[in-house]
């Protein structure tokens, strides 16, 4: 997969600033959610007698229970995928209250030249089978088998990918060490000149 660094800190810039504003929007939103959920959510409990609360608690364990293990593999699966493109955006200089949903993430790292649009296309497709499974579809063997086989590969990948991102990024941070370590000697070189002349005079 190709990296560009030049490309990627010319999207930066306008991809952070329209990122910072829809998450700093979205942490207002969901703060003000949050404790409205929290208040209906205790109003309701306290209506509810001990029996009946124990009476559903055990029946949300028994449906828990019940969860097919080929939906809990995809939904694994898109966990994995989400946490090597939550580590790329990382490496690339993305800090983590920038995060947005996972798809606008993937496009994100697509626009910035860290995925090509194969790559794009091959994780969208994975996540959209997982998505079933999350949402309580049924997943057929086939669709199950896919997945798995797909997602060897998919996330094989996606480790090689981060792995070059922080090559390429440490490699950078070193030729930039030495072009300031360069420019300072330079410096004192000059300085030097200068105080020689002075003493001469």
């Amino acid at each position: 997969m190709h990296y560009s660094f030049k490309k990627w800190s010319y999207n930066q810039s306008l991809l952070d600033r329209k990122l910072e504003e829809e998450t700093e929007q979205a942490k207002i939103n969901t703060k003000l959610s949050e404790q409205e959920l929290q208040k209906q959510l205790n109003e309701k409990i306290k209506e509810m007698s001990k029996s009946e609360q124990t009476r559903l608690k055990t029946k949300n364990e028994k449906e828990m229970a019940k969860i097919d293990t080929k939906n809990l593999d995809l939904m694994r699966i898109r966990y994995l995928i989400e946490e090597k493109v939550n580590q790329t955006l990382l490496v690339i200089g993305y800090p983590k209250k920038t995060y947005s949903p996972l798809v606008k993430s993937i496009k994100l790292l697509e626009e910035s030249g860290i995925y090509d649009k194969n790559t794009t296309n091959l994780i969208l497709y994975v996540i959209s089978i997982c998505n079933k499974a999350i949402h309580a579809h049924k997943i057929t063997a086939k669709q199950h088998a896919l997945v798995m086989d797909l997602s060897e590969k998919l996330l094989f990948m996606l480790e090689e990918t981060l792995e070059n991102a922080k090559r390429r990024l440490n490699a950078k941070r070193r030729l930039n060490a030495k072009r300031r370590l360069n420019a300072k000697r330079r410096l004192n070189a000059k300085r030097r000149l200068n105080a020689k002349r002075r003493l001469k005079n």
